[in-house]
């Protein structure tokens, strides 16, 4: 009989999923993403490419939150401990230092993830990574037939 899922491993799977999204969303039609912080570039999938956090953390605000997790290599986001002192003022270059405040200040306040907020997560992005993975099928199919 299969187990009961927990939240400890909803949050593993919506992980997963979110993890996933972000990399294929970064991708080029090649499958390759760059990394925000030292420019080198790989493949979105098996070459050590993660979803970094411009804000420290991986607290139930920031965890999940498209808008500050940017793709990074592993030696950036994990050997260099996301290497902020590069990401965090790209980041405010791109968007503004009044957002970048908000985001930290949001990161700062109680929040806890149920786990419906897990579940819901969990379908949200095995939807978006649905749409990605046809539109990328789609796309080489189309550049097959025009050979």
């Amino acid at each position: 009989m299969p187990r009961k899922p927990t939240n400890k491993s909803l949050k593993a799977k919506a992980w997963r999923l979110f993890s996933e999204y972000i990399r294929l969303s970064s991708a080029d039609s090649d499958g390759i993403v760059e990394c925000y912080t030292c420019g080198s570039r790989g493949k979105w999938k098996g070459d050590g490419f993660q979803a970094g956090h411009i804000i420290p953390g991986r607290g139930g605000y920031v965890l999940f939150n498209e808008s500050i997790v940017r793709v990074q290599c592993g030696g950036c986001n994990v050997l260099a401990g996301g290497r902020y002192e590069i990401s965090i003022p790209k980041w405010i270059r791109e968007n503004s230092l009044e957002e970048y405040e908000e985001h930290v200040r949001e990161s700062k306040k109680p929040f806890k993830r149920t786990m419906t907020d897990y579940l819901d997560l969990i379908a949200y992005y095995e939807m978006r990574l649905d749409g990605l993975r046809s539109a990328a099928q789609r796309e080489t199919e189309e550049s097959d037939t025009s050979l």
